[in-house]
């Protein structure tokens, strides 16, 4: 909506500097998310296969709000694998 885009653009301009080196392109992992633990099926390959294509892996988790606002406001491109399993009788939907 209109309105969600301009609280984004209002978050995004009142951004601090920060003296940390933005990515041109960065996947956001849930690689050391604590609850994610052992639940996670294939994120090492998925963050391999990221890596192998130039993106720079985040540990969302492991950053501030601010800088998890700077590290996606300056990226040209994120990636984000979400994967959600239904039963045997339905489709396996792959978000991307």
């Amino acid at each position: 909506t209109e309105e969600y885009r301009n609280v984004s653009r209002k978050i995004v301009d009142n951004l601090p500097e920060l003296s940390i080196m933005p990515y041109e392109k960065i996947y956001l992992s849930r690689g050391h998310f604590k609850e994610a633990q052992g639940k996670e099926v294939g994120e090492k390959n998925i963050e391999y296969n990221f890596r192998q294509n130039g993106f720079q892996v985040i540990y969302m988790e492991e950053l501030s709000l601010t800088e998890q606002a700077y590290y996606i406001s300056h990226a040209k491109v994120a990636g984000l694998c979400v994967i959600i399993y239904c039963s045997r009788e339905r489709k396996r939907s792959w978000l991307f």
